[in-house]
Order: structure tokens, then C-alpha cells, then sequence
């Protein structure tokens, strides 16, 4: 029984020698002679023989083994430990990795907050912007129509001032008049009225009319004159008594004109020389053919500048007894 248990421990050591030589190579530990050594040594015990210290011996191998094996549970335990300190630098490495990627995340965040609170305010400006061009665009139109409309009365008051004190002697101009014979030849019954205008600064008030008439498929230029409501129709005498005169001016350079001319009488019993009850009266006074229209448009033409025409009225008040009753139309 001792003997079995002594080859056990034999055993033991040899393979306990042979873990020790293990990390002796590794340079871990310092080489020691075996214990089977220390025990042939010190006490060479042949196999059948009983060892009187036998106690003694086994309690040394015992802490012997309790050493080895605390010895190579140290040496493991450090390799663990140096794994474990390895996993630790691993797991510090990735912990800093994961601050470093955070960090990076949180920056890239904040960029894109600063982005995105930049484009909002840009949007702001943007959109502040537009609106106030809209408001400059919007006043500038505004604008645009008032400077026409100041225009217009300043015009119409040019016209107005022209004509009231123009003593019954007025020149109406008519622009772009070949395109306006076009659409009166086109539009049968289109007329064209033109400004009013007095016959004395507390006189009659008159305007003309012209338009386009056809006559053996010949086209001629209708010139009339019409009464209208003005300011100082309470005190004037009705009907109207007077002469007028028409005219188509030569605007040449030519020394010697040949204005195209018609004198007329009034006829107190016609309905044109009554007090108008409306703004115009709807009857007028003139001529039906006053002048052939290829006469005007003629390219040689000296009746137009720049496409206008120039008519030219005089119409003057006389009182029934200086009136010749017998007098009528006269052509010059």
C-alpha cells in the first residue's frame, strides 16, 4: 500500500518536474533539481523498504505539491492575468475608440446644427427679402399708374387751358392717322372726337369729329363740328349764329401753302346749332367728303409729318343782323 502510494507521488513529482521544466524553458522560473533528486539524495529509500519518516515525508510532499500547484496556478493566473490586462487594454482601446467615434458623432451634430440654424437664417433673409421686393414692386407700379394718371390730367388740363383759350381758332393734331384711316376703312361707323375747345374764354363750347366714308368705291376723309355742354351755356344766345372754317394744314416746306379749306355758315334751323342736352350733341355740321383719303396718304402728301395730321378750325359768333341768311357754304 505504501509502496503504490510512493509511485503515485513518484508520479506526481515527475510530472510536476516535468510542468516546472515547462516554464523554466520559458524563462519564467529558475531550474531546481526534482524532487525524485532531493528525495534519492538525502534519503535513497530502496523500493520495498518502509520509510520511517514516511509521515514526515508525505506531509513535505504535500506542501511540495500544494506549492507546485500554487506555483502553477500563479503562472497561469498571470497568464491570465496578462490576458485580462490585454482584454482590459483591448477593452480601453475600444472605449476610446468609442469616445473618439462619439466624439466625432457629437462634432458632426453640432456642425449640423450650426448648418441648419445658418440656412434657417439665410431662409429668414430670404424670404424678408422677397417680401420687400414684392413691397418695392408693388409700390413702384403704384407708382408707375399714378406718374400715368398725373400725366393724363396734365394733358387734359394742357388741352383743356389750350382750348378754352384758344378764341374759337384750334389745331387738332391726330397721330398715327394711316394706321387710324385703316381701322375706320375696316370698321364702318368708327369716329374719332377731338379735344373741346371755346370760342372765347366765356364762349361756345365745340369739338370736332372725323371719321372715314365711302363713296364710288372711292374712300374720303368726313370732317364735322359738334356742339357741347359747357360752362357758359346759361347766358348764351340759342341757337348758335356764326361762321366756322375748316381746315386741313400743308405741313411742307414748301413757302406757298395749299391748305385744303371749307367756310360754312350756321343754319339756325338745323338741330346741330341747338343747346346740347347731353355732354355732345349727337347732331353735327361739316362735310360727308371733305377730301379724298389718297390725297392725304399719298407718300408725296404735304398734309401729313410723321404720320399726323393737322386740322385746323375757326369758328367765330356773329350776331343775327351782321348774318347773311343768304350766305351758305363756300369752298376756298
Amino acid at each position: 500500500m505504501l509502496s503504490s502510494a510512493y509511485k503515485k507521488i513518484n508520479t506526481f513529482v515527475s510530472d510536476l518536474s516535468r510542468t516546472v521544466g515547462l516554464f523554466q524553458g520559458s524563462g519564467n522560473f529558475s531550474r531546481q533539481p526534482s524532487l525524485r533528486s532531493q528525495l534519492s539524495n538525502s534519503s535513497p529509500i530502496a523500493e520495498n523498504q518502509v520509510c520511517p519518516n514516511f509521515d514526515a515525508l508525505s506531509i513535505q510532499c504535500d506542501r511540495s505539491l500544494e506549492k507546485g500547484v500554487s506555483c502553477f496556478d500563479e503562472c497561469n493566473g498571470g497568464e491570465n492575468a496578462s490576458g485580462a490586462v490585454a482584454g482590459a487594454d483591448s477593452g480601453h482601446g475600444e472605449l476610446v475608440k468609442t469616445q473618439h467615434v462619439g466624439g466625432n458623432s457629437k462634432s458632426e451634430a453640432k456642425t449640423h446644427s450650426q448648418n441648419q440654424i445658418i440656412l434657417k437664417d439665410l431662409s429668414e433673409k430670404s424670404v424678408n427679402l422677397d417680401q420687400r421686393m414684392l413691397e418695392e414692386t408693388i409700390r413702384i407700379n403704384n407708382l408707375s399708374k399714378r406718374i400715368e394718371e398725373i400725366d393724363s390730367r396734365v394733358e387734359d388740363s394742357f388741352a383743356d387751358f389750350s382750348g378754352r383759350f384758344c378764341n374759337g381758332e384750334y389745331v387738332w393734331r391726330i397721330p398715327y392717322y394711316s394706321t387710324e384711316c385703316l381701322e375706320q376703312q375696316q370698321r364702318s361707323g368708327l369716329v374719332k372726337h377731338s379735344p373741346p375747345f371755346y370760342t372765347s374764354q366765356f364762349g361756345y363750347k365745340f369739338c370736332l369729329r372725323t371719321n372715314v366714308s365711302r363713296k364710288n368705291n372711292e374712300y374720303f376723309l368726313s370732317l364735322y363740328t359738334h356742339i357741347m355742354q359747357g360752362e357758359n351755356d346759361e347766358f348764351l344766345e340759342w341757337p348758335f349764329q356764326g361762321q366756322i372754317t375748316l381746315s386741313v394744314l400743308d405741313v411742307s416746306n414748301n413757302p406757298k401753302k395749299n391748305h385744303l379749306t371749307e367756310v360754312m355758315a350756321s343754319k339756325p334751323g338745323l338741330e346741330a346749332f341747338n343747346r346740347s342736352p347731353d355732354v355732345r350733341n349727337i347732331k353735327g355740321f361739316g362735310f360727308t367728303d371733305f377730301v379724298n383719303l389718297s390725297k392725304i396718304l399719298n407718300p408725296d402728301s404735304c398734309y401729313l409729318r410723321n404720320d399726323t395730321l393737322f386740322i385746323r378750325t375757326i369758328i367765330k359768333a356773329v350776331p343775327q343782323y351782321l348774318m347773311d341768311n343768304e350766305h351758305e357754304s363756300v369752298r376756298i
